[in-house]
C-alpha cells in the first residue's frame, strides 16, 4: 500500500529529479467509498527512499485529477483535470495554477482523462464517458507560456484512455473501449489501440489512423473484456499497455506483436506507469491494491525492473544534459574573456612601469 492514497489513484509519473507522484492523494485511513471520494483534486508526492508520503499540490475543491504529465525542465506540470473538463497547468516553482486549455464540448466526453506531452509542448488528451460509452481524441496546442488552444482530433469514438508518444514523437497511440464494460473477451470491436501519424504542427492525420493492436484477436486467449488504461513507451518504441482488471502490464513492439507480459503481485486493477529508476528502466505501476472492488480500498505501487529505460526519463536526462553542455560552455566562454581582459590589464601594467622607469632613468 502507498501510504496516503486513495483506490482511485491514477496518473503515475517521475519527475525530472526523480521523485515519484501520482493522483488521488486521500491522506486518511477511511477505505470506504464514501472515503475514498476525498481527495481527488490532491496529487501526492513519495520520497522512493523511504515510502514517505506527502501533499504535493492542491487543486480546486471540484477538481478530479487523472493524467500527469511533466515537462523536462521540471518547470510545470500538466493535469488531466476530468471533474472540470479541463487541463491544468502547474508552476512548480511559485506552486501557482492555472487553466491551461479546455472546451465546452470536452466535459460531456470526459476529457480529459489522460493526456500526453510531446517535445514541443503539444498535449493530446483521451477522455471517456462511462454512461454511453463515448469519447474523442484532442489537444491542446501552445498558445504562448500560459495557455493553450483546445481543438477536437477524432471524435465519434468509443471511451478513449490510454494514450502514449513514440519516442520520436512521430506516431501517437489511443486506447479505444465500446462498452462500459465490455462483456463479451472475444468482441472484435470491443477493446482496440489505434495509431496515428502526427503531423509537424501537432496534429493528427485522420486518414493516417490504423488499427495497432485488438485484444480479442491478437492474444492467444482472447481478453477484450479487460480494460486498457494508462500507457508509456520506452526508448525502443515499445508499448506499455495496463491492463485494469488483469493485473498485468502488456508490452507491444512497434509492430504491434507481443513481446511480453509483465505480471503485477500488489495491483490487479492497474490505472497507470511510469518509468524511473538510476537508469530510467524501472516501472512503477499504480492500482486499487489487490481486489478491492471499485471506489473502495487502497492505492497501491508495484516496482518491476524492465529491458529499457522510459521515453520520458530518456528525454529529460537528454534535456538536462543539454542545458548542462550549454553552461559550461557559457561558464568557459567567460572564463576565456576573462582571463583575455587579465592578460591585456597585465601587459598594459608592465608597459606604463617601463614607460615612467625609463623616464626616471634618463631625467
Amino acid at each position: 500500500m502507498l501510504r496516503g492514497f486513495g483506490s482511485h489513484i491514477e496518473g503515475a509519473s517521475i519527475d525530472p529529479a526523480g521523485n515519484f507522484y501520482a493522483t488521488h492523494f486521500r491522506d486518511t485511513l477511511d477505505d470506504s467509498f464514501e472515503g475514498n471520494k476525498v481527495g481527488r483534486n490532491v496529487i501526492g508526492k513519495v520520497d522512493l527512499s523511504t515510502g514517505k508520503s506527502s501533499v504535493y499540490f492542491v487543486g480546486e475543491s471540484n477538481a478530479v485529477f487523472n493524467g500527469m504529465r511533466w515537462t523536462a525542465t521540471g518547470d510545470a506540470l500538466f493535469l488531466a483535470d476530468v471533474g472540470r473538463g479541463k487541463v491544468v497547468k502547474v508552476n512548480t516553482s511559485t506552486m501557482n495554477s492555472s487553466d491551461y486549455c479546455g472546451s465546452p464540448e470536452m466535459n460531456p466526453l470526459g476529457v480529459p482523462n489522460d493526456l500526453a506531452l510531446s517535445k514541443n509542448g503539444v498535449v493530446y488528451l483521451s477522455g471517456q464517458d462511462w454512461g454511453t460509452s463515448t469519447g474523442a481524441l484532442w489537444f491542446c496546442k501552445p498558445n504562448g507560456t500560459s495557455s493553450g488552444v483546445a481543438a477536437l482530433l477524432d471524435g465519434d469514438m468509443g471511451r478513449t484512455n490510454g494514450i502514449a508518444l513514440s519516442p520520436d514523437d512521430k506516431t501517437l497511440y489511443l486506447t479505444e473501449a465500446t462498452d462500459s464494460p465490455v462483456k463479451n473477451a472475444s468482441d472484435p470491436s470491443g477493446q482496440m489501440i489505434w495509431k496515428y501519424s502526427v503531423n509537424p504542427d501537432g496534429s493528427v492525420d485522420s486518414s493516417s489512423k490504423t488499427l495497432f493492436y485488438n485484444f480479442a484477436s491478437d492474444p492467444e486467449v482472447p481478453e477484450a473484456d479487460k480494460d486498457s488504461d494508462g500507457m508509456r513507451t520506452d526508448v525502443e518504441g515499445n508499448l506499455y499497455v495496463t491492463r485494469n482488471g488483469g493485473g498485468k502490464i502488456m508490452v507491444l513492439s512497434p509492430e504491434g506483436r507481443l513481446v511480453k507480459e509483465i505480471k503485477l503481485s500488489n495491483v490487479e486493477s492497474v490505472t497507470n506507469l511510469a518509468f524511473g529508476g538510476n537508469d530510467g528502466s524501472r516501472i512503477y505501476a499504480v492500482g486499487r491494491c489487490g481486489s478491492a472492488g471499485w471506489g473502495t480500498g487502497d492505492g497501491c505501487l508495484d516496482v518491476r525492473p524492465n529491458d529499457y529505460a522510459g521515453r520520458e526519463w530518456a528525454w529529460f536526462r537528454a534535456s538536462q544534459t543539454s542545458t548542462t553542455t550549454t553552461t559550461t560552455t557559457t561558464s568557459l566562454g567567460a572564463g576565456h574573456a576573462v582571463s583575455s581582459a587579465r592578460r591585456s590589464i597585465t601587459a598594459a601594467f608592465v608597459s606604463g612601469l617601463a614607460a615612467c622607469l625609463c623616464h626616471l632613468l634618463f631625467m
